[in-house]
């Protein structure tokens, strides 16, 4: 259990960096996995004035991934988010992370993209 953790820590801050370097936005491991409480979501993003994003990112890093966990992961994800957009990121060693969501997220995570990255 304790190596599942650590990987899924891992896992958090390679995504957290993924989007660091690709849309220029500070995202940080949620407070949940510091004992302190915080949202259901694995990453907290923040704009360019430190405010949160709406969008919910959960992540997983699991070497086999069926399309029934991955439709599970979307449904929880977006049930955990509520009325907030979520993605699940995800990878498979060696591979490069990928974006999963909703299509009724899509413009809502379309539009918090652009405005995180200081588009609008």
């Amino acid at each position: 259990m304790t190596n599942s953790r650590a990987k899924g820590a891992r896992g958090e801050r390679e995504a957290a960096t993924v989007l660091r370097e690709r849309l220029g936005v500070v995202a940080e491991r949620s407070q949940q996995h510091s004992g302190k409480g915080g949202g259901p979501a694995d990453l907290i993003l923040y704009d360019g004035l430190g405010l949160p994003s709406s969008l919910s990112v959960e992540v997983k890093r699991v070497e086999s991934l069926t399309v029934t966990q991955l439709v599970d992961f979307v449904r929880r994800a977006r049930s955990e988010a509520r009325s907030k957009p979520s993605v699940v990121m995800h990878r498979r060693n060696d591979e490069s992370w990928l974006i999963t969501l909703d299509s009724l997220d899509i413009v809502p995570v379309a539009r918090e993209i652009v405005r995180l990255a200081g588009g609008a």
